[in-house]
């Protein structure tokens, strides 16, 4: 879902999937945005901010997926790994 909804925004060749023990990571590679909007924002900002606008684009689809699976532990979180930051500064995890 996430993916898809990244596809239609746009982004389709930067964005990759990785499960560990804590669940699905979404990576996007750091050049997916602009080389003009990196120069302006902090890769942590823009990471961070990219992952709210996700969020908050899909945050009913999330609410739905999670009454509609009995899954109340279901979170779509944004948090920053500072051990991750360094090999791929913008991820959605």
């Amino acid at each position: 879902m996430i993916t898809n909804f990244l596809l239609d925004e746009g982004v389709s060749k930067s964005v990759f999937v990785k499960w560990s023990g804590k669940g699905a990571h979404v990576h996007l590679h750091h050049q997916s945005l602009s080389s003009d909007l990196r120069e302006k924002i902090a890769p942590l900002d823009a990471a961070y901010a990219t992952v709210e606008y996700v969020n908050r684009k899909l945050a009913e689809t999330f609410a739905d997926i999670t009454e509609e699976q009995n899954a109340p532990d279901l979170r779509v979180d944004n948090e920053i790994d500072l051990q991750r930051v360094f090999t791929c500064p913008l991820s959605l995890h």
